[in-house]
């Protein structure tokens, strides 16, 4: 294959620099979650860093890297031998380090094993920007990646670099809100949930507020439950169910007294 250098294209429009990747901030933060968000990332990224192919990994815990999205096939390919291997581009050069830039796959030494295999792939060219999040700690947190893939040696260019680090910049801050905003939603939901479970204990056993939410929290530790779980539970058979407790009668949810089935309690 011979060397090709193919560079991004000027903002549509004549448009600036700046007011373009504003703009494309603002689309990527008007997404309702994590997953539309991932998707928005991805396909920006081949409009500000022209390239065959694209894709996200994502770094979970204990330094777990997925594959959450790709434009095409083999993308998840590279991505999964990363994964297997602990040898790619996220993972090449200092750990600090916020992109890399790599011309040839198959001669590249910092990643002597999955380079020659993405080259066997087809893959020749690897631009990787990573998500990294700056933290008030100073200790910034890795969230994932971002890997543009093209067929051709030298496909990218320094200059494709730093205007892919810009992108991801936003790309990060844009994801990390859509978390945000994922967790918030779920914590509510949870609270109106356990709120739903702690009034049918109250009416159930006769119970206060708080010996009713107490009820939740001991069952969850109990049988090594997620609190809201418990309480989906409650939701649906109306009472705190005991395996062990024989059918004619239920546990008193705070263990001090026997309480009538369901049946019993009807006028």
């Amino acid at each position: 294959m011979g060397e090709h250098v193919r560079t991004a294209g000027p903002p549509p429009g004549g448009q600036d620099v700046a007011a373009w990747f504003a703009q494309i901030s603002q689309e990527l933060h008007a997404q309702p979650a994590e997953e539309p968000t991932l998707e928005r990332i991805l396909e920006q990224a081949l409009n500000v860093v022209h390239g065959d192919w694209a894709g996200i990994a994502l770094r979970r815990r204990r330094g777990r890297w997925e594959s959450v999205a790709a434009s095409a096939p083999v993308v998840t390919e590279c991505d999964e031998i990363q994964a297997k291997l602990g040898d790619g581009p996220a993972l090449a050069g200092e750990p600090d380090q916020v992109g890399l830039l790599c011309r040839n796959t198959l001669t590249d030494p910092r990643m002597p094993v999955w380079g020659p295999l993405a080259a066997s792939k087809g893959v020749r060219s690897v631009l990787n920007l990573r998500l990294v999040l700056p933290r008030p700690d100073g200790d910034p947190r890795l969230l994932g990646a971002i890997n543009i893939y093209d067929s051709r040696i030298s496909a990218f260019t320094r200059d494709d670099l730093d205007r892919g680090l810009v992108f991801a910049t936003h790309a990060t801050r844009a994801l990390a809100t859509a978390r945000e905003l994922e967790g918030l939603e779920a914590a509510i939901s949870s609270r109106h949930v356990i709120g739903i479970a702690q009034g049918i204990l109250m009416q159930r056993y006769c119970l206060d507020q708080v010996n009713a939410f107490e009820a939740l929290r001991r069952y969850a530790s109990a049988s090594n439950m997620k609190l809201r779980d418990v309480a989906r539970t409650v939701i649906d058979n109306g009472a705190l169910e005991t395996p062990h407790v024989p059918a004619h009668r239920e546990p008193d949810p705070l263990g001090s007294r026997p309480v009538l089935p369901k049946e019993e309690l009807r006028p």
